[in-house]
């Protein structure tokens, strides 16, 4: 699929693996490093970009080097408790610096918070990446349910939060 992909001109490719509430360390390295290796090898060989989502238990996998390993141009989405188990600088600083790290407001946040909630912790999250090459965004997609105003209080903070 990448290969013909690839040959017919999308040069950014995904793929995703299950965090450690699916499997082992033992076992992300035996089946999912060499997997994930080969195919950021062979689409940065055509050129093109890898990006790597996993919106799971990743805290130890990315503190250990595990994400460095098979070199993705972009991580998402470093999720927060408690969807995730990542605090966002923490894991941004064991990233290494020229991977993009994507998201971190967590969803139920989102949904169910309040506008300063989502403003606060949107605040936070972009001084947790600031001086690291990071897409503000959110733990992965915008639950059902989300208010328009929460939403909004995200992206008008992120985008004001991250121009200071």
């Amino acid at each position: 699929v990448f290969e013909i992909a690839m040959a017919e001109g999308i040069d950014f490719m995904s793929e995703s693996c299950s965090g450690l509430e699916m499997t082992s360390p033992a076992d992300f390295d035996r089946l999912d490093l060499p997997y994930l290796q080969a195919l950021s090898t062979f689409v940065h060989a055509r050129g093109g970009l890898f990006w790597y989502h996993n919106c799971g238990l990743t805290r130890h996998l990315i503190a250990t080097g595990r994400f460095d390993r098979f070199e993705p141009d972009v991580v998402e989405t470093i999720a927060p408790p408690p969807e995730g188990d990542n605090d966002l600088a923490e894991s941004r600083r064991a990233l290494d610096p020229g991977i993009c790290s994507k998201g971190n407001l967590s969803l139920l946040l989102l949904r169910d918070g309040t506008p300063d909630q989502v403003t606060e912790a949107t605040r936070v999250m972009v001084g947790a990446v600031r001086d690291y090459a990071h897409i503000h965004s959110t733990a992965d997609a915008v639950l059902t349910g989300t208010p328009p105003e929460n939403f909004l209080a995200f992206l008008r903070t992120a985008r004001e939060a991250s121009i200071i």
